[in-house]
């Protein structure tokens, strides 16, 4: 039987949900209902799409929680949060296979159980990526902080347990928030061009928009004020220690502050949040304060790839720029990163000595300024020409490579013998002249 435009919603013969399965129906919203159905090259290019984030994405994630469970040099408080947001982003695309056959298709295909999977998955993926980058940001403020302060201490770096209350404390909360939808406080719907599944924002109900509206708190308000305030801290700490740079860089003429790279990475990383999770932010804003009227299928999908694009960036900004992460990476993959030999910031018995910066020289330590790893704040935080080397008998020593640092130590030593040989005895001037022979072999 031919319909025609007028017994439509949408006023053409094919409106968006026509396809979709009987069980599905009651789930769709009646705003989706009211547009003409995509065009096939629409959902071709968002199946296309996912089908080139999801293998990327899953590379990255994969490669960092092998790296961190395979490597125990890796396995810090700090890294253990990075490990989990690639669990958080993997778990993400795992539905990707879900919204890849409901695009070619060009229907919902997997009907109301695929659909609250979806949701379910995707609200539990969502909030611990998100909870896991805030506890990232917070822990670099809390190196960054204790750090510079004139008594480094040891509580500049969480302990292993704090770290895990906190990882099970984000995985537990995500998954409550996740399954209040199923027991009746809001649902899972199918949104935007009906290939994918989330919270229907879109009902007027109080009870529904109440849940929203929390959401909307804990998951981008929140979130998003502590990654601002931690990575402002830490620019602002970088200029107040301008002078101090710079008359370090006065002494070594190879050494550049760092504050123009770390105000670049910093930009880099809350743009990188911003633009992953504030379109959906908007997009929801709008639907429970404004008309719906302005959202369309296709602008309310794209947050969706957002999201799923910043799953496919975070193992590759987060991790694999850390430096620990590409050392562990190339000595698992020489011929693919073209890595030849060891490095000479390597002690000897190939073990590793981290870079060190510290962004105030004035705390003195027993062996010279005390430092913090590094790449535990940000990697670009990282001088490539001032490194601190530990030596086989213990001194720890500043240099641009551990052949110079072993230089220096030599250098130091011998003029110490000199002095020593030199120096007249407080009991006898006897031994003096016996010296000066040995003193011009030297």
């Amino acid at each position: 039987m031919n319909v025609t435009t007028n017994e439509t919603r949408c006023g053409v013969p094919r409106c968006l949900g026509m396809d979709a399965p009987v069980d599905l129906l009651p789930l769709i919203p009646e705003h989706w209902l009211a547009f003409p159905e995509p065009s096939t090259l629409t959902h071709a290019g968002l199946g296309g799409l996912f089908l080139i984030i999801t293998p990327v994405a899953c590379i990255g994630n994969i490669a960092i929680i092998f790296l961190y469970c395979r490597c125990r040099r890796l396995q810090s408080s700090s890294n253990l949060l990075v490990m989990n947001l690639a669990m958080a982003d993997l778990l993400m695309m795992s539905k990707a296979p879900i919204f890849i056959v409901n695009s070619f298709a060009q229907r919902p295909y997997t009907g109301r159980l695929g659909c609250e999977i979806y949701g379910f998955v995707s609200l539990v993926a969502g909030l611990s990526a998100i909870w896991f980058l805030t506890a990232i940001s917070l822990d670099r403020y809390r190196v960054v902080r204790l750090s510079i302060t004139p008594r480094m201490s040891s509580k500049s770096q969480p302990s292993s347990l704090q770290t895990r209350v906190v990882v099970w404390v984000v995985w537990v909360t995500s998954v409550v928030m996740a399954t209040i939808p199923l027991l009746g406080w809001n649902r899972y719907v199918p949104e935007g061009v009906l290939s994918g599944c989330t919270v229907d924002y879109l009902s007027e109900r109080w009870l529904d928009r109440s849940y929203v509206f929390l959401l909307l708190l804990v998951a981008w308000t929140v979130p998003m004020a502590a990654v601002l305030f931690s990575y402002m801290y830490i620019v602002f700490r970088v200029r107040r220690s301008r002078e101090e740079l710079r008359q370090l860089s006065n002494q070594h003429p190879a050494f550049s502050p760092p504050q123009r790279k770390t105000g670049t990475r910093v930009a880099m990383l809350v743009g990188l949040w911003a633009i992953s999770w504030t379109p959906y932010a908007l997009i929801v804003l709008v639907s429970v304060t404004f008309s719906n009227s302005v959202l369309t299928p296709l602008l309310s999908t794209m947050p969706s790839v957002f999201c799923k694009a910043s799953a496919c960036l975070n193992p590759y900004v987060y991790g694999l720029s850390l430096p620990a992460f590409k050392k562990e990476l190339k000595r698992f993959l020489p011929k693919m990163v073209g890595y030849h030999g060891t490095s000479d910031r390597v002690k000897e018995n190939d073990q590793p000595l981290p870079a060190c910066l510290t962004t105030r020289f004035d705390h003195m330590g027993e062996h010279g300024p005390r430092c913090m790893p590094s790449s535990y704040i940000l990697p670009s935080l990282a001088p490539v020409s001032l490194q601190r080397f530990m030596l086989p008998n213990g001194d720890i020593v500043l240099g641009t490579s551990y052949k110079e640092a072993k230089q220096k130590m030599a250098k130091k030593q011998k003029m110490l013998l000199v002095n020593t040989r030199a120096a007249p005895s407080r009991h006898t001037q006897r031994t003096l002249p016996s010296l000066l022979p040995l003193t011009s072999q030297v």
